[in-house]
């Protein structure tokens, strides 16, 4: 038996207002559903997500391909500009691989990505924090996202990755090209609310900016510095030869940034939303700053900023009772996962004392838990700390219009305006 849910859009603005909200009166009635626009099977069951996530043998991540414009707007795009995007989305991020090559890529990267890393990099983020701050002080106003969250996050991982900073507005936009053009891999053609123009402006603006990041990378192959890249670069086999292509290093580097900018930047903006929204919560905070971390928690698990993740059936199988044919496309609601009424009680409520407050899918499970996660704690926490030390009376704008960027993968906020 296939079920369908009438009124169910993960693509529309209300859905992005408040994908936690949308999602509530469905999980009860409807926690496995057919999505016919997106052939795609739906699940929001916290019990069901973490299923999905966990049996990769089950369940493919190779689920993702460069999203098609209408068959008559695809023609027009040349071949070079196809093959890049399809390297990128569907052969190069950690998340549309499966084992064995996932585990391999997955193994290397980490080698590059170690704890020391992280740490050097935690301790430069209150400081570009203090100097955002600096610029922005004496107007009483900011758009957070743009002047403050963005910078900081884009910041701290370009340091990481060795990125010269004249070069981090263009990587930034070129992963929002990336997840802009992420799509189910059995999605029909034209089947985008993005239009076909749009789309094939992405898909050239994707392949300039490979051409340039590539010529980046091929250089600190043969100039390697002290740097993420570099040492990605440079982690070898037992033979002594290179474990990481280019174009893998490359593709971790927009995975790497992806987790350490978007996320980041969009937990900050969220925090501050919900802190304006629930004052009392504030207060404790400010009474007691080992609160912060609940803070960090609670924000991941109630604003949704990682909306999907797709899996692909290997087999034949089923899903809280409903069947599923080998090949069929599943779609994961870790919104829904995060706000499942069975295991976070009141989910709209934001509430940090919950006695089980880490255990979101915000950063995944299993195989494909997010590798930047060790960095957006910290980086969130030490953010959102300097910002209500330096600018006491924050306060975000609850009536603005949020614009979102356009992908079924992340919920991005790119606007959110703040006085104090």
């Amino acid at each position: 038996m296939t079920t369908i849910a009438d009124g169910f859009d993960p693509q529309s603005l209300e859905y992005r207002n408040d994908p936690v909200a949308f999602v509530q009166p469905y999980v009860a009635d409807n926690p496995v559903f057919f999505h016919a626009p997106l052939n795609a099977h739906v699940v929001l069951r916290n019990e069901d997500v973490r299923a999905v996530l966990t049996d990769f043998e089950t369940f493919s991540s190779g689920a993702f391909k460069a999203l098609e414009p209408s068959v008559e707007a695809l023609a027009t795009i040349p071949e070079d500009q196809k093959r890049v995007a399809q390297l990128v989305i569907g052969g190069g991020i950690l998340l549309n691989l499966d084992p064995p090559v996932h585990t391999r890529e997955r193994k290397t990267a980490q080698k590059a990505f170690t704890r020391p890393r992280v740490n050097q990099a935690a301790e430069s983020i209150e400081a570009k924090a203090e100097a955002l701050i600096d610029g922005v002080a004496d107007r009483g106003e900011m758009d957070l996202m743009q002047d403050f969250a963005y910078q900081l996050s884009l910041s701290v991982v370009g340091d990481m990755l060795g990125l010269p900073p004249e070069h981090l507005p263009r990587f930034h936009a070129w992963i929002g090209e990336v997840f802009g053009l992420m799509s189910p891999i059995d999605a029909e053609p034209g089947t985008s609310p993005r239009p076909d123009d749009d789309v094939v402006d992405a898909y050239a603006r994707m392949y300039s900016a490979y051409e340039f990041f590539s010529e980046f990378v091929a250089d600190r192959r043969a100039n390697p510095q002290d740097d993420l890249t570099s040492a990605m670069l440079t982690v070898t086999d037992d033979d002594g030869q290179p474990l990481l292509s280019n174009d893998a290093v490359l593709a971790h580097m927009v995975s790497m940034t992806a987790a350490g900018t978007d996320t980041t930047a969009n937990l900050i903006g969220n925090t501050v939303r919900y802190l304006t929204e629930n004052p009392a919560v504030l207060e404790q905070v400010r009474a007691d700053e080992t609160l912060w971390d609940k803070v960090v928690e609670e924000s991941l698990r109630r604003s949704g900023i990682a909306l999907h993740l797709f899996r692909r059936t290997s087999r034949d199988t089923e899903i809280g009772g409903v069947p599923l044919a080998a090949g069929s496309m599943v779609l994961l609601a870790l919104a829904a996962a995060n706000s499942d009424p069975s295991v976070f009680p009141d989910p709209l409520a934001y509430d940090i004392h919950r006695p089980n407050i880490g255990d979101h899918l915000a950063f995944g499970t299993g195989r494909h838990f997010c590798i930047g996660s060790p960095l957006a704690r910290p980086e969130a926490r030490i953010a959102l700390q300097t910002l209500y030390r330096r600018l006491p009376g924050l306060t975000a704008d609850l009536e603005e219009k949020i614009n979102y960027l356009p992908a079924l993968t992340v919920r991005a906020m790119l606007n959110q305006r703040v006085t104090w």
